[in-house]
């Protein structure tokens, strides 16, 4: 017990530490439901711990699902419970992306990942709410994703505002920034119900340019243009079909140079086409060029 003066009256803070257990990992976010808890850490070999809490002086781990590598590249986020599923949020890899995961939860003791989605740009908070899950951003906003079909339905991006929390009224979004206050947007398009909003998204599409130089020596440029924040992969290959490089891009709308070095990716290539294929949320393009000594 500890008595607190404020200045013009007494008043007493109890507090008691019931239980503790040490967990191999940083822990970033936690989730509460029915007796567990749904702890999610970051670091190597991170992931979601599940722990029983029916007995708060003596809780104990019964269920952990690591989750690392490039998708979750520096441990988890954020987690929020929702009818039996557990979603994640991730920083990755890729530039500027995050992931989103659905985890089955039904037996505690083996949690299975169903599905994991790379997100653009990288959120770091969840709110489930019904079949949609809300993504805030530290600098891009909040973005709206259908957890039934994995598509984005709708996106509200003011770029420097800080986002970090929102809460869910029937058709209106209610949104925390960090420096300007509260934010209310109407999302019931996004929730394919009526009145529009500014920032719904679109069909996303990209548009390729003619490559250049063409024929090329080492380097070639790949001019693109997307209409929304999204994941390009580039794959290149000879005319037998061998993947010589394989990568993705992280772009915010607009137009965009992707370079191919073969110098810098230390590829010897002999004389003749190339073959460059560009994908882009399942749209899909394929580029030639013809490589010359």
């Amino acid at each position: 017990m500890t008595v607190k003066n404020n200045g013009s009256m007494q008043h007493e803070v109890i507090s008691t530490e019931m239980s503790q257990t040490q967990l191999e990992h940083r822990v970033k976010s936690i989730s509460i439901h029915t007796n567990y808890a749904y702890v999610a850490t970051l670091g190597e070999n991170a992931g979601l711990y599940i722990l029983d809490i029916e007995n708060p002086q003596n809780f104990e781990i019964v269920g952990f699902l690591q989750m690392d590598g490039e998708l979750y590249y520096e441990g988890l986020w954020d987690v929020k419970v929702s009818n039996g599923y557990a979603y994640v949020t991730a920083d990755c890899q890729y530039e500027y992306s995050g992931t989103l995961s659905k985890i089955d939860i039904c037996d505690a003791e083996n949690p299975e990942l169903l599905w994991t989605i790379t997100t653009y740009p990288r959120s770091e908070y969840i709110k489930v709410f019904d079949n949609h899950a809300y993504l805030t951003s530290a600098y891009y906003g909040f973005h709206i994703f259908d957890i039934d079909t994995q598509e984005e339905v709708g996106y509200y991006e003011y770029y420097p505002y800080w986002y970090s929390d929102v809460a869910i009224s029937g058709n209106l979004a209610f949104v925390t920034e960090v420096t300007k206050g509260l934010h209310i947007y109407d999302i019931s398009l996004a929730m394919n119900n009526v009145s529009p909003d500014q920032n719904i998204l679109q069909d996303r599409t990209i548009k390729i340019e003619p490559l250049y130089p063409n024929p090329f020596n080492s380097q070639v440029i790949i001019p693109l243009e997307i209409n929304q924040n999204g994941i390009v992969t580039f794959t290149v290959s000879n005319i037998l079909g061998q993947c010589l490089v394989n990568t993705t891009r992280a772009y915010k709308a607009g137009s965009h140079n992707f370079v191919f070095d073969a110098d810098q990716q230390d590829l010897r290539l002999s004389n003749g086409a190339y073959f460059f294929n560009i994908q882009y949320n399942g749209n899909e393009e394929i580029k030639s060029a013809y490589h010359i000594k």
